[in-house]
């Protein structure tokens, strides 16, 4: 079904080409001469190339939301083809390029059911707005220029005239004010050409922007998915959904359900679908659909390796994007060769009177006010700005149910804190976020980790999850060069920004087993505009903690 809005988009292409072609003078071979035939019109009335160059601009703008199978794209398209055709045939004399623009609206007409993508309504009357008012200001720039000019002619001055040969200056490519010569009256009808083009160009911009999720979900979803989640007690990322920023999709039976960011044209699954498996598929099927309604790129971010199977039968690609860092509880240790390490650092603050405390479910309210200051400073040094989207963010919501480990000074000041998510079964505690104080001696993380990590232990908990080391592992022979190399770059960006060598050495300190973790999505062509909304939605306000 794609490969045939994708091949009208290839000749919409060729259409902006051959208009192209006839702006700079150069005509179809004569070999073209049997579409000539069958396309047959009167003689040409006159040269309008200029014409001829805007509408190739516009179709090759229209061709990029004809392979998204925009609705609206496709009612401008056949609309500017056939005004192509019509401006070919009797405005240039040229039969063969005429005849192949009218065959490829032809074929728009005919293929009308595939483009059933939206576009975003706000921006859409906004770009209506915006063509209207450029109209509106051009009008009366134009009225105005005309007055000038013809008060320095000394002719007299008609306003409906003037109107009208404004109006037609804004929507062709007359090269002068009719009846006023001179530079000053071409310069004139150059500059209310030039902002017509521009005007339209913003104006079609706006009008195939893909929809923006501006909604949020319904006191009775969230109740729903928060249901969900308490009943989910395996995923670590699960309780994330409930965070804000987050939209959701129910299944039919309201037994499973999604949660989703969206940006630009990327609409971003947190993990995969919460609730009941049986009902996966078909709730994936669902997102699927309404991603191509909405002009979306779907895609699955930090999916585990057991879903992978679901995905991939559902036709959906998948390339490993980081590894879980995963401690065994049961298996970690302070004595002897496999603890040597980790000692010093545990033994310097307990000589500096610092402790460790964890504390399970704790008030949310009381937490936040207790940790506060510790948020407030690491603020300061991200610049007033934290990650939002696939770990928790400071807010009484994000310590709901979470347990939290402590860092005090030999005062019983709070210096540095963790959150942590554990499922139901009480085997796996997951990290969320974690904060700390400037100015604490080096090693302070190192020294919270392990008094957590030993609390946990005794609590009988089996593994500790420190999350994801992006792009750790994924340097594979089966990924495919484009998406390497676009991985390399984004690989880049985010070890400048965010440091993810210091992050990835602090995490295997603790000799965690890694966990491959993927980014799941539909297609190639749909990459970038995935890993673009991936970074937005991961950047959105956000910055990455020291440790």
């Amino acid at each position: 079904m794609q490969l045939v809005p994708r091949l009208i988009s290839l000749l919409t292409v060729v259409a902006a080409l051959v208009n192209l072609a006839s702006a700079l003078g150069v005509r179809l071979s004569s070999s073209w001469v049997w579409v000539e035939e069958l396309y047959p019109l009167g003689a040409p009335v006159g040269q309008s190339r200029l014409l001829a160059a805007g509408s190739s601009f516009l179709l090759l703008q229209l061709a990029l939301g004809l392979a998204r199978r925009k609705r609206l794209a496709w009612g401008l398209s056949i609309l500017l083809l056939a005004a192509s055709s019509l401006h070919q045939q009797w405005a240039l004399g040229h039969g063969r390029e005429a005849a192949l623009c009218g065959l490829i609206a032809l074929l728009l007409v005919l293929a009308g059911p595939m483009f059933l993508a939206s576009s975003d309504r706000p921006s859409v009357r906004g770009g209506v707005v915006v063509l209207l008012a450029a109209l509106l200001f051009t009008v009366v720039y134009g009225v105005l220029g005309q007055i000038w000019l013809e008060h320095r002619a000394g002719r007299p001055f008609e306003l409906t005239g003037a109107v009208l040969q404004t109006v037609s200056l804004f929507l062709e490519d007359t090269p002068a004010i009719a009846g006023l010569p001179g530079r000053a009256a071409r310069e004139l009808a150059t500059s209310i050409n030039a902002l017509g083009w521009l005007t339209g160009s913003y104006a079609l911009v706006q009008l195939l922007r893909p929809v923006v999720q501006r909604s949020t979900p319904s006191p009775r979803e969230r109740a729903r998915v928060a249901e969900l989640v308490h009943a989910e007690g395996v995923l670590p990322l699960a309780p994330l959904a409930l965070l804000g920023g987050k939209s959701y999709l129910l299944s039919a039976c309201g037994t499973a359900a999604l949660a989703y960011g969206q940006s630009g044209r990327g609409a971003i699954v947190l993990g995969g679908p919460i609730g009941s498996r049986q009902a996966a598929p078909a709730l994936i099927g669902s997102f699927r659909e309404l991603c191509r309604r909405q002009d979306w790129a779907p895609a699955f971010y930090q999916v585990r390796p057991d879903q992978l199977a679901l995905f991939r039968s559902l036709g959906l690609r998948s390339l490993q994007i980081g590894e879980d860092a995963v401690v065994d509880l049961r298996r970690f240790s302070l004595a002897g060769a496999a603890g040597k390490r980790l000692r010093p650092a545990l033994n310097k603050f307990q000589r500096l009177g610092y402790h460790v405390e964890l504390l399970q479910s704790p008030e949310a309210a009381a937490m936040v006010q207790l940790l506060k200051p510790v948020q407030t400073d690491w603020l300061g040094r991200m610049g007033g700005r934290e990650k939002r989207f696939s770990v928790g963010f400071f807010c009484e919501q994000a310590f709901a149910g979470a347990w939290v480990g402590l860092l005090r000074n030999a005062v019983g000041h709070v210096e540095a804190f963790v959150s942590l998510q554990v499922n139901n079964s009480a085997a796996e505690v997951s990290l969320d976020m974690m904060r700390s104080r400037s100015l604490l001696p080096s090693g302070a993380m190192d020294a919270l980790f392990i008094g957590v990590m030993v609390e946990l232990q005794h609590l009988g908990l089996l593994s500790f999850n420190l999350g994801l080391c992006a792009l750790k592992g994924w340097m594979k022979p089966a990924h495919h060069p484009r998406e390497v190399s676009m991985l390399l770059t984004l690989a880049q960006f985010l070890d400048r920004r965010y440091g993810l060598q210091g992050l990835q050495a602090f995490k295997q300190k603790f000799s965690p087993q890694w966990e491959p973790r993927y980014l799941v999505y539909g297609s190639r062509s749909d990459f970038p505009d995935v890993i673009r909304a991936l970074m937005r939605l991961e950047t959105r306000g956000c910055g990455m903690g020291a440790l």
